[in-house]
Parts: structure tokens; C-alpha cells; sequence
């Protein structure tokens, strides 16, 4: 077994193969150099600081899901992708607010442009679905939001027991 050092499986295989009648196969190989602790000596895996030739740099964009994703930065443990569209606006107008979300006007998720992004409330989100409020069209759903704002509110006060009460007959 002198020729193992610095080959691969598969050309120790080949050779094994071709010197001996008995052919071997990939996990008999396996066993027999995990029982005798033998090494193939080939470098594996990466050194610390060195990085894969793939890795693609910070800005890099792909589709996942219909959403456009783009990396924002590097972790040791990977890359960390956050979708564009949360990105543009993040960077416009702050964090999104806990109980609220992005919604996409013209309902194409991979149009990312600022104005066709609009943050909604999960409420108003639901609102919009059950009355079928949303479109293809940005105004029409714009029209739609001010809808559900407005229905939402009602149903605040509704809720909170303002002057909404049924009147006795």
C-alpha cells in the first residue's frame, strides 16, 4: 500500500484493481484504512484566513423563493443573505417596526424599486386579503391600504367599546 499517499480513492481503487484479482470497492477501501489509520495525505477542507474560490462577494444577488436576496456580509460561519427589498428600505427609512411588513404594490416580488414597497401592519395585511384588496396595479392597491386603514380603525374603536354600540329598539 505505498502507492496511497497523495492519491485519491478513486485512483487507488484503479490501481488496486489492476495489480490484484479481487476487485475492491469504495467502503471495503474505507474500512480496511480507517483499521490500519491510514491517511491519504491530501490537503482537505481550508486553512485558517483562506477562503473557497467560490465565494461570491458582499452586493452578490439571487432569486430564492421569488424574493431577490442579496449578501450583506460575511460571517465566520457563512455568508448572511437578507432580501433586497427590506435592505432599500432599511436603509431609507430605519428598521421595520415589529408587527409590520413590507408589501409589494404591484405584487412582483422582484420589483425592489422604493416606491413600490409599502409597510403595512399584519392587520391591514389581512384586511387586504379577506376583501381582496390588492392588484397588480400600485395605485389600486394604494387605494386598498387607505381601505384597510380605515376599516382597521373602525374595528379598533369597535373593539374598545366607543360610541360604535348597537342601538336599542
Amino acid at each position: 500500500m505505498s502507492f496511497i499517499p497523495g492519491h485519491t480513492s478513486e485512483e487507488i481503487i484503479a490501481e488496486y484493481n489492476k495489480r490484484f484479482r479481487e476487485p475492491i470497492t469504495r467502503p471495503r477501501l474505507k474500512g480496511y484504512m480507517s483499521t490500519h489509520k491510514i491517511h491519504p495525505g491530501l490537503p482537505y477542507g481550508y486553512r485558517k484566513g483562506k477562503k473557497p474560490e467560490n465565494t461570491k462577494p458582499i452586493g452578490h444577488e439571487y432569486i430564492k423563493d421569488g424574493y431577490v436576496m442579496v449578501k450583506t456580509e460575511e460571517t465566520p460561519y457563512g455568508s448572511n443573505y437578507k432580501p433586497k427589498h427590506r435592505v432599500l428600505w432599511e436603509e431609507a427609512n430605519g428598521p421595520v417596526p415589529e408587527g409590520c411588513i413590507l408589501m409589494f404594490l404591484d405584487g412582483n416580488k422582484q420589483n425592489c424599486a422604493l416606491e413600490n414597497i409599502e409597510l403595512v401592519t399584519r392587520e391591514e395585511l389581512g384586511i387586504m386579503i379577506r376583501l381582496n384588496l390588492r392588484s397588480e396595479f400600485a395605485e389600486i392597491t394604494k387605494t386598498g391600504i387607505l381601505i384597510a386603514r380605515v376599516i382597521a380603525a373602525m374595528e379598533k374603536k369597535r373593539r374598545n367599546g366607543s360610541q360604535w354600540k348597537k342601538r336599542k329598539r
